[in-house]
């Protein structure tokens, strides 16, 4: 059951896409916040007056804030955020011009949805609510001035002025929290992709100086075996060449031992012609051979 629940409440994740899971998350937890605060106020409201007034506009909100959660869930992010931001800037303004103008408190809330809109839509859509948020806000001062504004609907006890207030100061540091923490996300992602690079970038380093070794040695081998093959062609006796290609090869290479192995006539046994090490030397004066096909690398 709690699966299922906490389910519903997640965010949806768009794979590939790590941005817009970011702002889902975001404005998923943005929506469910104003959600708490808005059936936290019904709560407050029930034990003030002018009830019938308020319940009305905080049924409006919700409404908004259920049907930008749809459309979150089906992918429209900025219609989602849009929708959500647009409702209650209507909402703040419509309650500072039937509840006091400058003097409601809902006239500071301005403040929260511009937070909220650059927060949900970026910059430029924090820019755009800014720059309604100022015209709202001297339309209504001026026409509050010019008592061209409707007689408020009731009169605002204490109380009344505090509970908006605190609803929009819970909202602005649940707002605070929520791009505090996608900025230390954001930070820990951009510092695990560098530890990735830095070790993709070490990984690198020690293939290429792999590489670079394998190609000296395999230029140094060709070098030496160029050599091998120039000093194996100024010996025109068998025996000669034989004992100068083994000893050039032990030099050369920087064999311990060298030994090479002729095919005796009939193809049984393998002879040996010549060594450079003394172990060797003294196998062939032994005469040493192993047959054909016996266990170990020359006989093999």
């Amino acid at each position: 059951m709690w699966d299922n629940i906490r389910r519903r409440l997640a965010p949806p994740v768009f794979a590939g896409d790590e941005e817009k899971t970011r702002v889902a998350a975001l404005l998923n937890a943005t929506l469910w916040i104003f959600m708490a605060l808005d059936i936290a106020a019904v709560l407050v409201f029930l034990f003030l007056p002018n009830l019938v007034q308020s319940l009305p506009i905080i049924g409006l909100l919700i409404l908004g804030e259920v049907i930008s959660l749809w459309l979150m869930q089906r992918g429209h992010l900025s219609a989602a955020g849009l929708l959500f931001l647009a409702g209650i800037w209507i909402l703040m303004t419509a309650v500072c011009v039937f509840f006091g103008g400058t003097q409601s408190a809902a006239y500071f809330g301005f403040v929260v949805v511009v937070a909220a809109a650059g927060l949900l839509l970026g910059g430029r859509g924090g820019i755009a609510f800014a720059g309604l948020s100022v015209v709202a806000g001297l339309g209504i001062a001026l026409a509050q001035s010019a008592n061209v504004l409707p007689s408020p609907l009731g009169p605002r006890s204490p109380i009344e002025q505090w509970g908006p207030l605190s609803l929009f100061v819970a909202v602005t540091a649940g707002l605070v929290n929520l791009a505090s923490r996608g900025l230390n996300e954001a930070l820990l992602r951009a510092r695990r992709y560098a530890a990735e690079l830095e070790e993709q970038r070490a990984g690198l380093e020690v293939t290429v100086q792999e590489r670079t070794r394998d190609l000296a040695r395999r230029a140094r081998y060709l070098e030496v075996t160029a050599a091998i093959a120039r000093e194996a062609t100024s010996e025109l006796e068998v025996g000669g060449l034989i004992t100068s290609v083994v000893n050039s090869i032990s030099q050369q290479f920087g064999f311990y031992h060298t030994g090479l192995f002729l095919l005796d006539d009939a193809g049984e046994w393998a002879e040996l012609k010549a060594a450079s090490s003394e172990g060797g030397q003294k196998m062939l004066a032994r005469g040493h051979r192993l047959g054909v096909g016996q266990v170990g690398i020359v006989g093999y």
